[in-house]
């Protein structure tokens, strides 16, 4: 509930800054300010002080949800939506097929209405019960005063007891089902995300065809950055996306098995230009063991690697470890970050990383049966890492790693699955006397009571995180 207007005291420090900040004088630094916030704490902001609201109003950049056929719950969001359309930053909204089912003369009117108004809007995500509405929401899309920098597209069913249809012939996206004038808008979209939350493992059944995925990619022709999670995948899509995506900055691919071998045809000048790539990887030859034969040089700009392995199992360990090798044998000059999860790691892992990855300064290793020697050897000799997540598989592993005789200046932030022992922290801190930051499961308990800052104050916070696969994010590694 948001609190009442107040009259603010005669003489108040806090206030006068705020003002001065926000003065329209300072509107560069003001919006600054503003965008650091939540949307709950801009409107919260607006509404304590009447001194504060005209100043604060103008340069709202507020995150919203809006449910077609619904009206907001928050009735101030809802005048917002109505009537302050360029305040909004970022929008989510869903659409359900019955919806549109019900009144798509009114959905569309609603629609429009807000769309309209939305003349500073950064990013869109639209939340869908059925692939088949999207050729009617991307032409609604074209109200927009401009087009959003970033698209997020979810195909997902809002009741999960209920099980989806199979996509049928009619809710198929194909190339060409799309008008001219809509390609036109979609082709001005620098960001991409396509997330079908219901899938093939899910309820046995295609949801969404790898034909329909690529029908709907087909207008995206000026994209700089991609991210598709979803399980249907073929190699005619793998292939679409070399022929019509080879120039992208930024490529995430998870969820499903890609095809590698067409991916990074190392015969082929495709996806030259990266600088950020996301795999979900099947150790098997036509993923793990193509993708290994990629070559570091022809990827100069490459500065973030983030690799998912879907299983542990391969024909055998020595496959494993020989594709380990091919693919970290080279020298990958300009990758600062470094993210693997999921699979065995060859014993040499670690020296070829140290070797091989000059600037690496942020590494996430997660959920790796035989991890503790390679991090060992990854923090006590990569020099340059500021930002270290280590997510072992058991406690053991942990303490493994602990109980080694090593040290590193440069890490500042680190974040772990398991607290080893109750002096913990200060074990942690004779190993990495620069700590700043530490970050633990929330089930994870460490002394960090009301005098362990006065004890360390080098560590400015000690926070709550969670391991994660694909989407979920550990804290220091964006």
């Amino acid at each position: 509930m948001l609190t009442l207007a107040t009259t603010p005291p005669t003489h108040s420090v806090g206030l006068e800054l705020l003002q001065w900040l926000l003065s329209p004088a300072r509107f560069s630094l003001g919006r600054r300010l503003i965008g650091s916030l939540t949307t709950h704490d801009q409107v919260r902001l607006a509404a304590t002080c009447h001194l504060l609201r005209h100043l604060v109003e103008p340069i709202y950049q507020l995150d919203c949800q809006h449910r077609v056929g619904e009206e907001p719950m928050a009735p101030a969001l809802a005048r917002i939506l109505s009537s302050q359309g360029d305040a909004i930053r970022s929008l989510e909204i869903q659409l359900l097929a019955q919806t549109l089912a019900d009144d798509s003369d009114a959905a569309w009117a609603e629609a429009h209405r807000i769309f309209r108004r939305l003349s500073h809007l950064d990013s869109l995500t639209v939340q869908l019960d059925s692939f088949g509405l999207w050729p009617v929401v991307a032409d609604w899309l074209t109200s927009l005063p401009k087009a959003p920098r970033q698209l997020n597209v979810v195909i997902a069913n809002d009741d999960c007891f209920n099980e989806p249809e199979p996509e049928s012939e009619a809710d198929a996206i194909s190339e060409g089902c799309i008008p001219d004038a809509t390609c036109d808008f979609l082709g001005r979209i620098r960001s991409l995300s396509l997330h079908v939350a219901l899938d093939i493992e899910d309820f046995g059944i295609e949801v969404v065809s790898a034909d329909s995925i690529a029908g709907f990619l087909y207008p995206f022709v000026g994209l700089r950055s991609l991210r598709i999670n979803s399980k249907t995948t073929n190699d005619s899509l793998t292939q679409l996306l070399v022929n019509n995506f080879s120039t992208l900055d930024r490529l995430e691919l998870i969820g499903g098995q890609w095809n590698c071998g067409i991916l990074f045809n190392p015969d082929q000048l495709t996806f030259r230009r990266l600088t950020g790539l996301e795999l979900a990887l099947d150790n098997n030859e036509a993923s793990a063991g193509s993708f290994s034969r990629i070559c570091a040089l022809n990827y100069p700009y490459l500065t973030n690697l983030k690799l998912h392995y879907s299983n542990y199992l391969y024909e055998s360990d020595q496959l494993i470890n020989r594709d380990q090798i091919q693919l970290f044998d080279q020298p990958w000059s300009s990758i600062t970050s470094l993210t693997i999860t999921n699979t065995l790691l060859s014993d040499m892992l670690g020296s070829l990383i140290v070797h091989h990855f000059p600037k690496l300064t942020h590494v996430r290793i997660s959920e790796c049966p035989n991890m503790a020697p390679i991090c060992i050897e990854m923090v006590s000799k990569c020099r340059q890492l500021s930002s270290v997540a280590l997510w072992f598989c058991n406690k053991a592993e942990a303490s493994a790693f602990w109980e080694s005789d090593f040290t590193n200046h440069s890490v500042t932030r680190l974040s772990l699955s398991h607290v080893v022992c109750p002096d913990f922290l200060n074990t942690a801190l004779r190993r990495l006397p620069n700590l700043q930051e530490i970050g633990l499961p929330a089930d994870q308990s460490a002394d960090s009571g009301p005098d362990f800052y006065h004890k360390h104050p080098g560590i400015r916070r000690v926070n709550d995180c969670n391991p994660g696969q694909y989407e979920d994010r550990i804290p220091f590694l964006e």
